[in-house]
């Protein structure tokens, strides 16, 4: 299968690094209302790519609505329940999504981080947290190829949306791996 698509990926690859990305996602969602670009070409390409893969393989999208509210239901817990009054932003929490996919659940957690360090007045640490306290433990498995290069995708843009750009010794940990 990697064979077949593998020359459609990398044709993909050349569009979109000549793509205007700014202009591209100034206005997506506005019509449809979905939130993530990357999760709807995802979802959109492998229902029509290859459905008994996506059934075979249990891939799944979680609503957006949905990661948020578990996100947040975590960050409270480790405050309110496990002494780390900042939840999911305390250096000492290990975050590991086994079934990662497209990074919905990581996505939120490294948002709902960044909002907790601008809330503690702490957003000028933000390059030195990411690189130092939440890069070494942020984790996630996913088995399958596509979602796992998506994830990668998804988080570096989110990390550059919000101030920081990875250098060549920074490492998204998801990695391309049976978490069974």
């Amino acid at each position: 299968d990697n064979e077949v698509i593998a020359p459609y990926l990398d044709e993909l690859v050349k569009l979109l690094n000549h793509a205007d990305m700014a202009a591209i996602l100034q206005d997506f969602g506005k019509r449809t209302k979905t939130e993530d670009p990357v999760v709807h070409f995802y979802e959109t390409f492998l229902a029509a790519y290859s459905p008994k893969l996506r059934e075979s393989r249990g891939v799944y999208y979680t609503p957006e609505p949905a990661v948020q509210f578990i996100v947040a239901s975590v960050d409270w817990l480790l405050r309110e329940r496990f002494n780390r009054p900042l939840g999911l932003a305390d250096p000492d929490v290990n975050v590991l999504d086994p079934a990662t996919g497209t990074s919905t659940f990581l996505y939120f957690v490294v948002r709902a981080i960044h909002q907790t360090l601008l809330a503690h007045k702490q957003g000028g640490t933000w390059q030195q947290y990411v690189r130092e306290r939440l890069l070494p433990r942020l984790f996630g498995f996913e088995l399958l190829m596509a979602p796992y290069v998506i994830a990668h995708l998804k988080l570096s843009l989110l990390l550059q949306e919000l101030g920081y750009t990875l250098g060549k010794d920074d490492r998204i940990q998801v990695f391309l791996t049976n978490a069974l």
